[in-house]
């Protein structure tokens, strides 16, 4: 019986180291990293809801700020890299509207804009020549 007790005492050691870990990367608003630190925290001590708490709220706020590095790299016109951006926000929080919308938006816009064409005037402007010919 002892080694049962021992080998659950190791658990929960690793599952605080990991807890710690998980909360010291969520005030770092590194909240991806700290996912994957509530998740090992998880595996180890699943009924402990300090760490589910943490994992889910890890779980929002990575996926909220790959919504926002979504929408810059969009603007930005870097639609291929926006798009693994919404659906990474979608992995963390399969409900993001934010994230879905975005997506949607993305469906509809032109994967290559055209270049812009010159606009030729259809009457000379005055004080210009007539076109040689």
């Amino acid at each position: 019986m002892a080694p049962l007790v021992l080998g659950a005492m190791l658990l929960g050691c690793a599952a605080e180291v990991a807890l710690e870990r998980g909360e010291a990367l969520s005030a770092a608003g590194r909240w991806e990293d700290a996912v994957q630190f509530y998740l090992d925290a998880a595996s180890r001590d699943p009924k402990n809801v300090e760490v589910r708490l943490g994992l889910a709220r890890a779980m929002q706020e990575a996926s909220n700020a790959l919504v926002r590095q979504a929408r810059e790299l969009q603007t930005a016109g870097r639609l291929e890299e926006a798009g693994v951006a919404y659906r990474r926000a979608l992995g963390y929080n399969a409900e993001n509207r934010a994230a879905q919308e975005g997506l949607d938006r993305l469906a509809v816009l032109p994967r290559h804009p055209r270049p812009r064409r010159r606009r030729t005037p259809s009457r000379p402007r005055r004080g210009s020549s007539p076109p040689s010919r």
